[in-house]
């Protein structure tokens, strides 16, 4: 393999659950190449600062909301990767940029917390809660799905990272000002994995979603194992100038899990099919099995579906079957389009994906980028993109993951996506979507 580059710098967003992701990435760099040296920048993104509206209005006006301040320092070379929850990556990124890299996934579900006096009740599911309790989510699709599956009750938006919306729902009193008394949430929902990852698994109340043995084949019935996860949700992202093939080609070789990116690759190429974003409820459900098995669930179906991040790569000979089931709801959860296919890959195209990190690698061209983010200088946007379009073709870009041009399991699973947005579009879903022709922002998984 080639040298590897001395020094990364990665960008990150402030908050502690940002950098405990971004030290994630930090240690898989350090485990795969000894002794490269790393610095962190952060930065607060829009999304973290403007905290007075709902997150579907803020994004149909300003499109990428947790990610172009980090964008725009890879743009310019303040920093050589940026790393992001992969759900807020838009499907659709700036000109000379990619996903490098997808993580092993955490669990891709949605959790309740509950308010502490609803503990001491014994509280332990939203159907346990009184009629009119209000619950706490800042995502369409949640509240979409609470309002199919639990309609006595109200929902609300709560923003704010995840400590503020802990404190939001222990301590709303903290949060009354001149405006008049901060809502009394009996609860809210938050992604699993958030929850996970900092440590507070003990609050949670009740898991949402499916078996993850068997998601794909979830009923359309309302409840608990009917509440879809949002595309993306549980994974992290690397992104990178695509001109920068050595470090698209670390950042592959140590970070990239291959059952998650079929899966997820899949599930973003649905949604950039269906041009949704914040603004429409869309959901999810998926996994990554044996083909020639009934049992396709266990540590297979977790690897892709999401049991954690040190979830091993498939070994077995056996064809890996990719499921996934899409869903498209109204903003009030009565109405639902839902539509699956089903994807066999050989287990040689998955082994490819596997090695194609080292692969890439060792196939850099010695040809250097018009820019050298190593070296410290400021490259400007324009220098960024020239450099791409004369980058050799290591990689090809396909719903904004980038990947090697033999990786036949990526492309197979984003043209699998692909044909379920279409299913989707053909079953109904257009009349919940709007206007599919009609100029959209840019679309995002945290629906």
């Amino acid at each position: 393999m080639a040298a590897p580059r001395a020094r990364i710098v990665l960008g990150s967003r402030k908050s502690e659950l940002a950098m405990v992701q971004t030290m994630h990435v930090k240690a898989l760099l350090e485990k795969r190449f000894p002794g490269i040296e790393i610095d962190i920048r952060t930065s607060a993104t829009e999304g973290d600062l403007k905290l007075d509206k709902p997150l579907a209005e803020l994004a149909a006006a300003s499109p990428g909301l947790f990610t172009k301040e980090l964008e725009t320092w890879l743009l310019c070379g303040a920093c050589d990767v940026a790393v992001h929850s992969l759900k807020d990556v838009p499907t659709q990124l700036p000109p000379g940029l990619a996903i490098a890299a997808i993580s092993a996934r955490e669990d891709p579900r949605d959790v309740v917390v509950f308010s502490k006096k609803h503990i001491a009740a014994g509280v332990s599911s939203l159907s346990d809660l009184p009629a009119g309790s209000l619950v706490g989510t800042s995502s369409l699709r949640r509240q979409a799905f609470i309002r199919r599956g639990w309609p006595e009750l109200r929902c609300d938006t709560v923003r704010g990272n995840l400590q503020t919306r802990m404190r939001k729902l222990d301590e709303p009193e903290a949060f009354d000002g001149a405006e008049g008394e901060a809502p009394r949430f009996d609860a809210i929902v938050l992604a699993a994995a958030g929850v996970h990852r900092l440590g507070w698994s003990a609050r949670v109340g009740q898991l949402l979603g499916p078996d993850l043995a068997h998601p794909a084949t979830m009923a359309p019935s309302s409840g608990p194992g009917s509440f879809a996860w949002g595309v993306g949700q549980g994974a992290l992202a690397v992104e990178a100038r695509a001109a920068d093939a050595d470090v698209m080609a670390m950042i592959r070789a140590a970070v990239e899990d291959p059952s998650t990116a079929a899966v997820c690759s899949a599930e973003r190429a649905m949604l950039r099919g269906l041009l949704g974003g914040c603004q429409v409820p869309i959901a999810v459900c998926s996994s990554f099995g044996k083909a020639d098995t009934e049992e396709a669930g266990g540590a297979d179906a977790a690897a892709a579906a999401g049991a954690g991040e040190a979830a091993a790569p498939a070994r077995s000979s056996a064809p890996r079957r990719l499921e996934i089931r899409g869903i498209v709801a109204s903003l009030d959860g009565k109405q639902v389009v839902e539509r699956s296919v089903v994807l066999d890959l050989p287990a040689a195209d998955l082994a490819a994906v596997q090695t194609a990190g080292d692969e890439a690698f060792a196939a850099r061209s010695a040809a250097a980028s018009d820019t050298d983010p190593a070296s410290g200088d400021a490259a400007s946007a324009e220098a960024v993109m020239a450099a791409a379009a004369k980058q050799p073709a290591l990689f090809v870009a396909s719903g904004c993951h980038a990947f090697a041009a033999s990786d036949v399991a990526l492309r197979a699973a984003t043209e699998a996506g692909q044909r379920l947005a279409d299913n989707l579009v053909g079953a109904g879903a257009a009349a919940l979507l709007g206007d599919r022709t009609a100029p959209r922002p840019i679309t995002y998984g945290s629906a």
